[in-house]
């Protein structure tokens, strides 16, 4: 499943793994995480320059801004992630779908976003907030 958020305990995971050295293959293997996954998150972690040990210590929202930074070239995403507090309020009650907010944010908006690219969005919004 191409470009899924991965849960922060799993990078964590990741990143205690490689920092102990092991390779890619032991890794796919005690994580579950796909090669392309590796590969990608190594590119990441190498990219970083701060200590590399510090990862761990992070709470998970920390760790996830750096990891999945908002996008500052575009401001429709400011706006988007604005509305993430009262769309995770709106979220938590029964009945409330993603679909639904993304119809009502369309009423209201106008984006460039696709039902897609709203959900893969604010599928992180409830991850990140915890």
């Amino acid at each position: 499943m191409a470009n899924q958020i991965i849960s922060m305990t799993k990078l964590k995971k990741f990143l205690k793994l490689s920092l102990e050295g092991k390779s890619q293959r032991q890794i796919r293997e005690l994580t579950g995480m796909s090669r392309n996954t590796i590969i990608k998150y190594r590119k990441l972690y190498i990219n970083i320059r701060c200590q590399k040990e510090s990862f761990l210590k992070l709470s998970d929202k920390e760790l996830y801004s750096i990891v999945y930074p908002a996008s500052e070239d575009k401001p429709e995403h400011e706006m988007l992630y604005s509305l993430f507090p009262q769309m995770d309020v709106q979220l938590s009650r029964v009945g409330v779908t993603k679909l639904m907010l993304w119809e009502q944010y369309k009423e209201n908006y106008r984006t460039e976003y696709n039902t897609l690219s709203f959900a893969s969005i604010t599928g992180g919004m409830r991850k990140a907030s915890k």
